[in-house]
């Protein structure tokens, strides 16, 4: 029975916290992957790379069922610049290397710019404000139509692709929160230990079996892999 026992203890009602209309909203706010436009955007973006480079843009869009939803979730920043110079589209990893909020990137303006002579180039950098995308991969964003029965060729845009970037401070970042050193702190720790490996060796005269020059020879190998990883050696 729905109905409690005579006797029985009755239940307590749990009270749901009131949200507050903004609240509320926020339940039901759009993701960029959800919107018809941002979608038709991404999918194009993602083709015209492919287009242009005869593979997809990241390796997990080849397996991706949702293209648009593997874009914003890409392990790289992406940006799509109009011809006008404000920003149409861009992903989470963007808005992490930007330190911006979606409602702040989406329409704004962009020093990038909006033109490239050819269809595809990498290894491009750009100063953006605080930090300077870096390896950045830029490509057309074109999409045909008809206009009087003849094929045109009409220009969205450019797309930027960055699998890093780097602070004024010289740190090194990349998606999901990982930071390395700068190269130049790196390389002089890097060079400083190899003078001690030497010191503990040549001066104090131990050998390779000491314990103080195995710990010594153990960070030696550490900080040349750590320097290999940031592209020292």
């Amino acid at each position: 029975s729905l109905c409690a026992k005579k006797g029985g203890k009755k239940k307590k009602k749990v009270s749901q916290k009131k949200q507050s209309g903004m609240e509320w909203a926020r339940n039901f706010e759009l993701m960029p992957y959800d919107s018809v436009v941002l979608r038709q955007l991404a999918n194009l973006a993602c083709m015209s790379y492919q287009k242009h480079s005869g593979k997809s843009l990241d390796s997990s869009f080849r397996t991706a069922s949702d293209l648009p939803k593997a874009l914003w979730t890409a392990p790289i920043g992406f940006l799509m610049v109009s011809t006008n110079g404000t920003i149409l589209l861009f992903n989470h990893a963007a808005t992490e290397a930007l330190n911006q909020t979606y409602s702040n990137l989406i329409g704004a303006t962009t020093e990038l710019p909006t033109t490239m002579t050819k269809n595809l180039e990498s290894k491009y950098q750009k100063k953006l404000g605080h930090i300077t995308i870096q390896r950045t991969t830029r490509w057309k964003i074109d999409q045909p139509q008809i206009v009087d029965g003849a094929l045109t060729i009409e220009s969205i845009g450019i797309g930027y692709a960055f699998p890093q970037w780097l602070l004024d401070d010289g740190t090194i970042c990349e998606p999901g929160g990982f930071h390395r050193r700068p190269l130049e702190d790196i390389e002089t720790q890097l060079a400083e230990q190899a003078d001690e490996v030497r010191r503990l060796k040549e001066v104090e005269g131990k050998i390779n079996q000491d314990p103080q020059v195995k710990a010594a020879v153990t960070l030696l190998l550490r900080l040349k892999e750590e320097a290999k990883e940031a592209g020292a050696i």
